[in-house]
């Protein structure tokens, strides 16, 4: 089973990707074609001119040429803390101000929008994952030369299904929680490689139509936030499994199997989507907080321990 996570969209060209580049100057998210300020026609590109040589901002122009004079700038920056106070040897004053990187507003709509194209790909990417979890549970059966229990079957694929949605939605509120934009797109590739994984019989599982864009704040801490909340709600669905399958059943009952595999499944996913590795949760927690990201760790595999012995068809 292969799972991938969030990915950031390029604010220049929409190009999707995993490792974004963040401007100094304007805080938004880039690809490496237009990381630096002048390939995406950056609005604070001034900044970026040795101090002597800023003047104030160009009105648009319909080409992307840009032409800035050493003459004396015509406007005067109150906002920030100032850090440093010097003269140009022309007895020009020089002020230089700390001011935020990023600038983003929190959206308008409430927490729980969700746009129509959204909806039209957390649909698409539902339709596969419950797809994928009835050919993987059935696969299981098969080889392990068990008559399938269709009935179980179908709802051992709804909580796997169940678990990926609200891995993502996780990212999603987080996301937006903080202030950043936030929606579920399908990736192209991994759509394929999902809906190729619906056939049956086949032990390799891709299971990762799609993930969490998210543009605005893609600072380490945001993004830390932001990616600790998918696990995170993988350990908070395992403790709700556990506590109900130890409360309303016995250790004999199918459906003490049932809840047992969907809290293994959720500490099994919320423990590979920590490994700190490309795209993956793992390397943006690392980056934000090493002591979250340990216990966390340390809580799921305490789970899988835990779990592992109890897990049977």
């Amino acid at each position: 089973m292969i799972w991938c996570d969030d990915v950031t969209k390029c604010t220049k060209c929409g190009k999707e990707v995993y490792m974004p580049f963040i401007c100094n100057y304007c805080g938004n998210a880039f690809c490496a074609d237009h990381r630096l300020p002048e390939n995406h026609n950056c609005k604070n590109i001034h900044e970026a001119l040795p101090p002597h040589a800023r003047t104030s901002p160009p009105p648009p122009t319909s080409t992307s040429e840009t032409i800035y004079t050493t003459s004396e700038p015509d406007w005067d920056s109150t906002e920030g803390e100032i850090v440093d106070r010097y003269f140009e040897p022309d007895g020009t004053e020089v002020i230089v101000r700390r001011v935020p990187i990023y600038a983003i507003e929190r959206p308008e709509k409430p927490i729980w929008y969700f746009s129509k194209l959204e909806l039209q790909h957390l649909a698409i990417g539902i339709l596969l994952m419950f797809g994928v979890g009835v050919s993987m549970f059935y696969t299981m059966y098969f080889f392990a030369g068990l008559d399938p229990k269709w009935d179980f079957t179908l709802l051992l694929a709804g909580f796997a299904t169940l678990a990926f949605l609200l891995h993502e939605l996780g990212h999603k509120f987080a996301g937006i929680h903080l202030g950043n934009w936030s929606e579920f797109r399908l990736i192209k590739i991994f759509t394929i490689l999902t809906a190729i994984s619906v056939i049956p019989l086949n032990p390799l599982k891709i299971v990762c139509p799609g993930a969490v864009q998210v543009t605005g704040d893609t600072g380490p801490k945001n993004m830390g936030k932001i990616a600790l909340a998918g696990p995170s709600v993988n350990l908070i669905q395992a403790t709700i499994f556990v506590i109900l399958a130890n409360i309303f059943f016995l250790p004999t009952d199918d459906f003490f199997k049932v809840f047992i595999i969907a809290a293994y499944l959720n500490a099994f996913l919320g423990l590979f989507n920590l490994i700190p590795i490309g795209p993956l949760d793992g390397l943006k927690v690392i980056r934000w907080n090493k002591v979250y990201y340990l216990i966390t760790i340390a809580l799921l595999i305490g789970f899988l321990i835990y779990l592992f012995p109890r897990v049977s068809f």
